[in-house]
């Protein structure tokens, strides 16, 4: 992969609290982002097709879909339940590791999650569209084995809403079992055609058990900021969803473009010794000797043009 598509590949944590946005804006992100980079950092990979049809949309002031953006461009939203259960499925050996935890209900270690994260964030998806990393890491733990195995954000970043607002969300959450929506009764509620008495409100949405995973949230939270606070983006998420979406992809863009400058620096900088080590390279001095009809030369021939003798 070149520099600029490595620059223009997002690589984005998300945290925050129980309730605090956190799925909403990754479904925002995924759908979304990185339209706007890819025309400006990877001109070469967009068909002349699919421009064409962008501008067709443009001249007809329609928006394309939202899913083939999504198929095109967005990157890849990753949480570790998902990552554990597509090892699992998959049979890898951090996956059947994981397995013989989750069997005996017990947590699995942070060595067999970092792993499989790790592995995951390796494969040709996230390398091509970049990554989404959905409340991880949790502790600082996780995040210094992160470091140590390479794995760098472009941007970490940090939903910060109210604990009282946080209950309140909570609470108020039901579920439609047949489609899988999350509905919200004062914030959010159902469409008419969605009978109330079909909604679902989940055993762990009381203001008891949120406040206990607030408060463990937040005995982790500062210490999990603190090793990204290079590139830490804290939002207000009591804003409206909008709202919340354009801090984040504002400061995504930054971050991005912050990174193409540096790794574009890189580059120069390796071009420059490169073409420092070759000019200090002496010139070749050969001598080539043989019988008439040996061949000499028809090998002078072939040496001049590898290496560009005069």
């Amino acid at each position: 992969m070149t520099v600029a598509a490595r620059a223009a590949t997002p690589k984005i944590i998300i945290a925050g609290a129980p309730a605090s946005g956190k799925g909403t804006q990754c479904e925002l992100l995924k759908e979304t982002y990185v339209l706007v980079s890819c025309f400006v950092w990877l001109p070469t990979l967009i068909s002349h097709s699919f421009l064409s049809f962008l501008a067709h949309c443009h001249h007809n002031h329609t928006a394309p879909p939202s899913h083939l953006l999504t198929n095109r461009y967005g990157v890849v939203h990753l949480s570790t339940g998902d990552i554990l259960r597509a090892a699992v499925q998959e049979g890898t050996e951090l996956g059947t590791k994981a397995k013989d935890f989750m069997d005996r209900g017990e947590l699995v270690p942070d060595e067999v999650i970092i792993g499989v994260v790790k592995e995951r964030l390796a494969a040709p998806d996230c390398e091509e569209k970049g990554w989404l990393l959905d409340g991880f890491p949790r502790t600082k733990t996780q995040a210094d084995a992160l470091k140590t195995l390479g794995v760098a954000p472009s941007a970490f970043v940090l939903l910060n809403v109210p604990d009282e607002m946080l209950v309140e969300r909570v609470v108020g959450r039901r579920t439609d079992p047949e489609t899988g929506k999350i509905y919200h009764l004062k914030y959010s509620p159902p469409p008419p055609d969605v009978p109330m008495e079909r909604l679902v409100h989940r055993s762990d949405d009381t203001e008891e058990k949120v406040k206990v995973r607030v408060k463990a949230f937040h005995e982790h939270c500062e210490a999990v900021s603190g090793c990204y606070k290079d590139v830490l983006v804290q939002v207000d998420g009591t804003q409206k969803k909008e709202a919340v979406f354009a801090a984040i992809k504002g400061a995504i863009d930054a971050a991005l473009i912050k990174e193409k400058e540096v790794m574009a620096q890189e580059a120069i900088s390796t071009a420059a010794m490169v073409k420092g080590k070759k000019a200090n390279v002496p010139p070749l001095r050969i001598i080539i000797a043989g019988a008439p009809a040996s061949g000499k030369g028809t090998q002078c021939e072939m040496l001049k043009e590898r290496c560009v003798l005069d």
